[in-house]
């Protein structure tokens, strides 16, 4: 039964990208186009052979795959990469170009057609493995996995789980059905699983940490190349109240309206429109503001009490480093950013309450929860700090590619 109900999924998609695509004409240059442009200059290549597939979107999940992803590499395994946001596509190309043994395709949606080998992933090459990381159940994805002996989901997780529709709950869980091996943050999860599906060996572990570890162990060289914020943070370093606010969202700021503390902001959009939105409900709340680019050339004080916006990408994870309390945004969106990465440089978290597709968040509220606190206001903030941490067990890429292979 369904097979038969993706079977009409997938040919409603072809025909709808043939609408689409005839459509691009009259919009050049949108969000389609680009995405058009993007999957007919990575499109799979036929005549290739490959040991692995790997299936990203996001850029925590590419922080989650890439120690795997570079460990095959490493071993000269032929790899495919398939990411389907645009948000990674630099990284993608960055890594093509250290690896020859890496091709990249971008994810045919807006070229999918079921009748096609070169635009339905369902009907690639079978390779001896293929990784999908949290959500991306696209129902190709899923057939061309079934066909492999070893499919297996990184960060596999069941939040909001119940809160989806009959329907909904019915797809996924045949979808985690499809999987030979399930790799899970959250040790909690792993009877839920092994109910869903008893076939399924399961592996308890976070390579995402792994990362995060190496990015903060580098923090130093990284600042270097940003003399005035790396001036900031030690300007900062004897005041023992500050905060740093990662991945801020406008809708986050009302929580500093009354604080009379340093706070150094890092939006998570960091376009010209949402950084003139931010300077401006901070004006009104009588904030002094600084914004910092990589073009700033000196550091200027007006107030102990200033509001430093940083307008500069790629250096969020080394920068909390330098601070003991992290806000991350989010929280009263969508759902919140990663708290894994505020948490592992040795910060106390707050985040605001949605908090329902964040594994990371439920990690370190089972092992460690005085370092991490939901807010609805500043009021709920709490600068007092532990010394007792929990120290944190690493699960190496290799380790998983042993037991995926050979165990």
């Amino acid at each position: 039964m369904l097979r038969v109900i993706l079977f009409f999924i997938q040919v409603f998609r072809t025909i709808l990208s043939l609408i689409l695509k005839t459509c691009l004409v009259f919009f050049k240059n949108n969000g389609l186009y680009i995405r058009n442009t993007y999957e007919k200059k990575y499109s799979y290549p036929e005549n290739k052979k490959f040991d692995a597939i790997f299936e990203i979107s996001s850029e925590g999940e590419y922080q989650q795959s890439i120690s795997l992803i570079k460990e095959y590499l490493n071993q000269k395994q032929k790899i495919l990469l398939v990411f389907c946001s645009l948000s990674v596509v630099q990284k993608c190309e960055q890594l093509s170009r250290e690896y020859d043994d890496l091709n990249i395709v971008c994810l045919p949606l807006l070229n999918f057609n079921y009748f096609s080998i070169k635009w339905n992933p369902q009907s690639w090459e079978v390779t001896n493995i293929m990784y999908l990381c949290r959500y991306d159940f696209f129902p190709e994805l899923i057939l061309l996995g079934k066909k492999h002996t070893n499919f297996v989901l990184i960060s596999a997780s069941l939040k909001g789980y119940s809160l989806k529709n009959s329907f909904v709950r019915k797809y996924y869980r045949s979808c985690y059905q499809s999987f030979s091996h399930l790799i899970v943050v959250d040790k909690n999860e792993v009877n839920k699983f092994q109910k869903m599906a008893q076939h399924i060996r399961i592996k308890v572990g976070d390579l995402r940490t792994i990362e995060i570890q190496k990015r903060l162990k580098f923090a130093d060289k990284k600042l270097a190349d940003y003399p005035v914020l790396r001036s900031l943070f030690d300007s900062l370093k004897n005041t023992e109240e500050k905060l740093i606010l990662g991945s801020l969202w406008a809708e986050d700021l009302f929580l500093i309206d009354k604080m009379e503390i340093p706070c150094v902001i890092f939006p998570h959009d960091l376009g010209e429109k949402n950084l003139n939105k931010i300077e401006s409900k901070l004006e009104s709340m009588g904030k002094i503001i600084i914004r910092i680019d990589d073009k700033t050339d000196k550091l200027v004080t007006n107030s102990p009490n200033c509001v430093y916006l940083i307008n500069i990408k790629g250096i969020l994870c080394e920068s909390y480093r330098f601070f003991k309390y992290a806000y991350i945004g989010g929280g009263f969106g969508t759902s919140i950013h990663s708290v894994l990465e505020p948490y592992l440089a040795g910060c106390r978290v707050f985040c605001g309450p949605n908090i329902h597709r964040s594994s990371e968040y439920d990690f370190i509220k089972a092992n460690d929860s005085v370092f991490i606190k939901v807010v609805q206001s500043s009021i709920d903030f709490d600068f007092s700090m532990s010394e007792n941490r929990l120290e944190i067990k690493n699960i190496s890429a290799k380790e998983i590619l042993d037991w995926v292979h050979y165990a």
